[in-house]
């Protein structure tokens, strides 16, 4: 029974609680895991605060205003009011402080715990860096089956309790496997996003041991044996570099000095040059040398992975010198923009951008190796003008190079400003539009204008627009203009992008002003009004051709009666049947008209308004 009751305690007492972070405190940089000896800052959500540790008043404040004295640690912690927050801010975190419960509300049943680790072998990743869009395998050894926590950066990945079992594990983006004496955490996918991220692996009897990811690009530059990690020739000082045979078996040297020999997969030997900088190891088939930092006087050292080869991977490493700058502090796109290499006495220059070389100036000013295509140069025996024809987004911050003999490598980082690249979301089912867009830099204001034609409408600022009660007087195009300050490509002030917003009026809503009714009925007696006119138009010209009928009949029976009295025309008015010269129709001329209006005898005529004569019936 005591041994039960033993087990017990012991169970709870090893047992590792997963909540670690309360409603009321946040931290400075959205992380929970802190290095031992790395600075921490906690944020009360509330303007008055008791900041506790274990339920030991640390300090009392009240912001806006100013925080009391410190009671605890004063040389380790600070407190300060930024605004109506109340701050605590810890120069240095210790060990001792870790799963210790700190508070701002004495009054609260939650506490912040705190959560401090250093470097510890028990916890190690399997390879020294993860690719992108690769897996990634961290490794946490435990003892005697332990409980053992693994977090990520922010929150707590998963807890692995005794039994093997798994409590509040994220799937999807990892996967475990498990055993009594390892954890293996593997990520599913690495991104960019993840360099630099801490995880941890929590033991009772180990503590909280950390580690940072360190995120390569796939490999792009590749000489005819060695390509790099990151795709670059260029390399600062004091900065890491990863080199990689292409051939499983590799003899590494630098100047012909061996370094260390490997045979993958399997492992490399000891390094037998420098190897407090440089490592070794297998990764897969391909042979890995990784420089911890690299340092000036590697510049320009010939390094190889097979001994027979006859090229080499020359190391290029630089630093920022006053004697390499550009022009102007920041590139436009579609702009060209000029760097300055500065030269003494004439000497030889080369040029590089970050995987490859541009071109080599010599004492005579001719140049070797030159791509025209995307640079120019302007030679001078004191300076060399290096100009980009056309600067893209893909150039913002690639490294370029200028490489004397007497001032060695110089660097710098190219910076690629540009308009806002305007991107726009809604979801039909939803009441809203949402814009959002990449720039440099990128403080970008937003604002929705919406049109209706050439008609500027309305002027919303925010990138959002959430439609409480849809009328017809939301309907029409509305456009996102985003500006950054730079202007775009077409030298307008602000980007924009458009999309058009259709309304429906369903059946039995109340839409009170809404033309649409208005609009149907309008159609509709149009409809009437030219199916009347029809009708009409067909009726008329129906009676027409009915009475030109009976008229037509009525003549043909009295010429075919024979009647002496039925007279023509022609014979009214004393005109022969054949016609008659135009001189022997008699003619009198009405004195009191405008126009010459001839009277023939039997008719008689008048003027209408419009002064066409009308002609009456003949007497």
């Amino acid at each position: 029974m005591t041994k039960l009751v033993l087990l017990v305690l012991f169970r709870i007492l090893c047992f590792v609680q997963p909540i670690f972070t309360d409603e009321s405190i946040i931290t400075s940089n959205g992380k929970i895991l802190f290095y031992e000896n790395s600075p921490a800052t906690f944020i009360c959500k509330t303007s008055s605060a008791i900041w506790t540790i274990y339920s030991i008043k640390i300090t009392e404040c009240n912001c806006p205003g100013k925080c009391g004295d410190i009671f605890f640690d004063p040389t380790r912690i600070t407190a300060y009011c930024n605004g109506s927050s109340p701050v605590l801010h810890f120069n240095e975190m210790k060990l001792v402080d870790n799963y210790k419960h700190l508070k701002c509300f004495q009054q609260s049943s939650l506490s912040f715990k705190l959560l401090v680790g250093r470097r510890r072998d028990d916890f190690y990743p399997e390879e020294p860096f993860a690719l992108v869009n690769n897996s990634y395998t961290f490794v946490c050894e435990r003892k005697f089956g332990q409980d053992v926590v693994l977090y990520e950066d922010n929150k707590m990945i998963a807890t692995v309790n005794s039994d093997n079992s798994t409590d509040n594990f994220d799937k999807e983006n990892f996967a475990i496997n498990v055993d009594q004496r390892n954890i293996k955490l593997i990520m599913k996918k690495v991104g960019l996003k993840d360099d630099g991220k801490i995880f941890g692996c929590y033991t009772y009897m180990n503590g909280l041991s950390l580690l940072n990811l360190t995120v390569n690009l796939q490999p792009i530059f590749t000489d005819e044996s060695i390509i790099t990690s990151n795709g670059k020739i260029l390399f600062y000082e004091n900065s890491p570099a990863t080199f990689i045979c292409k051939n499983s078996n590799a003899i590494w040297t630098i100047h012909s000095i061996k370094i260390t020999e490997c045979n993958c997969p399997g492992k490399c030997g000891d390094i037998f040059f420098d190897p407090t900088r440089i490592t070794a190891y297998c990764n897969g088939s391909s042979p890995v040398l990784h420089f911890n930092e690299m340092i000036l006087v590697d510049n320009y050292k010939p390094l190889k992975c097979f001994q027979q080869s006859s090229s080499t991977f020359k190391l290029l490493v630089g630093r920022r010198r006053d004697d390499f700058y550009p022009e102007e502090p920041f590139a436009l796109v579609n702009n060209n923009y000029t760097f300055v290499c500065e030269r003494k006495f004439g000497q030889d220059v080369v040029l590089y951008e970050a995987n490859k070389m541009i071109a080599t100036i010599d004492s005579d000013n001719s140049t070797d190796n030159m791509d025209k295509e995307n640079f120019a140069i302007n030679v001078g025996q004191r300076n060399i003008q290096l100009i980009m024809k056309k600067v893209g987004l893909k150039d913002d911050g690639k490294i370029f190079g200028c490489y004397t003999y007497m001032n060695g490598l110089s660097l710098l980082n190219l910076t690629v400003n540009h308009a806002p690249e305007i991107k726009i979301f809604y979801e039909e089912t939803k009441t809203e539009i949402r814009c959002s867009a990449n720039a440099n830099p990128a403080n970008i204001t937003y604002a929705w204008v919406q049109r209706w034609g050439n008609i500027e409408k309305r002027r919303i600022n925010g990138k959002k627009i959430v439609f409480q009660n849809l009328t017809y007087q939301d309907a029409g195009e509305w456009t996102c203009q985003a500006s950054n300050g730079i202007p775009t490509t077409k030298g307008k002030k602000y980007s924009e992008k458009s999309v058009k917003v259709k309304v429906y009026i369903i059946e039995g809503s109340d839409e009170s002003g809404d033309p649409t009714w208005l609009i149907v009925g309008l159609t509709i007696a149009a409809l009437v009004i030219v199916i009347a006119a029809g009708i009409f138009c067909f009726k008329y010209h129906s009676y027409s051709m009915k009475k030109r009928a009976e008229n037509e009949k009525r003549n043909s029976s009295l010429h075919k009666s024979g009647d002496e009295t039925a007279k023509t025309v022609y014979d009214i008015i004393g005109i022969p049947e054949g016609g008659a010269a135009k001189n022997d129709i008699p003619k009198t001329r009405r004195k009191d008209d405008d126009q010459h209006i001839y009277d023939n005898p039997g008719i008689q005529s008048r003027k209408n308004e419009d002064g066409e004569p009308i002609y009456l019936e003949m007497k």
